[in-house]
Order: structure tokens, then sequence, then C-alpha cells
């Protein structure tokens, strides 16, 4: 909201479908999730910074799941990448705050959990 553009993973493509559970699914039984029950989603794959999926980078992708109200009951966000993955809320937040700043090395050399 700072600058009126995405702050984060501002490369991106997206799609929007359906998603069907499927009859026997794999994982726990799970109220949301009930078997045969169709959600329109929309799917959207990321980078950080990068224009070139090749480039070291953290990627992103995210599902987002609409009810019959046109809710949004859950977003599933997933990130990996070959570089060192942010582990919590609190260093997005630094990691953030130190490239708004600038002052990016400092953060590196502050965080050891890197």
């Amino acid at each position: 909201m700072y600058t009126g553009k995405r702050p984060t993973h501002a490369i991106g493509v997206g799609a929007q479908g359906f998603a069907t559970i499927v009859a026997a699914p794999q994982f726990p039984e799970c109220e949301f999730f009930t078997p045969g029950r169709t959600f329109p989603v929309c799917v959207r794959h990321s980078l950080l910074k990068s224009i070139d999926d090749a480039m070291l980078d953290f990627l992103s992708a995210s599902i987002r799941f609409v009810d019959s109200n046109d809710d949004s009951p859950l977003d599933i966000t997933m990130s990996t990448g070959r570089s060192s993955v942010l582990s919590n809320v609190q260093s997005i937040y630094n990691a953030l705050k130190a490239n708004q700043s600038g002052n990016v090395k400092d953060f590196y050399l502050d965080s050891p959990d890197m």
C-alpha cells in the first residue's frame, strides 16, 4: 500500500477454474474438503523479484478457494526456492523493512537463522 504496487512477489501469472475434491482423498477427513465438493479457485504462481523462474529467488504459489457467498474461506499460500526461506512472520517483516530501507546486508548479518 506504501507504493501503490504489490509489495512482494510482484511478477506472477494467475489462473482461475474449479477444484473438485476427489471421492477418496489421501488426507485425513476434513469438514472443508468434503469428497465431491467443488470450489471456484484462483491460482497464482509468482517470484519475489526476478522475471525469470530460473533465477535464484523465492517462488510462491497461492490457491484461493471461493464458497457460494463469494467469500474466501480458505487461502493456501506456499513458498519455496533455492535460497533461504523466511521462516516466520517476523522474519518476513524484517526482510521487507530492510529491503525498503536498502539495508539488506545488515538484515542478513543480523539473521543467523537465514
